[in-house]
């Protein structure tokens, strides 16, 4: 299991994605007022089904 702290930054959110696309176990932490709109556009141009 791997954690990411700052998954809603810009290096975070592709790290995210990338260890996503590896089927890796992950666990991503964000700030209480985090907006994770950057997150959803980086996941959203590596996956299709993003919500």
């Amino acid at each position: 299991m791997i954690l990411i702290t700052g998954s809603t930054g810009l290096l975070g959110g592709h790290l995210l994605a990338l260890l996503l696309k590896h089927n890796e176990k992950i666990i991503a932490t964000k700030r209480k007022n985090s907006n994770t709109n950057i997150t959803k556009n980086i996941l959203a141009y590596y996956f299709e089904n993003v919500g």
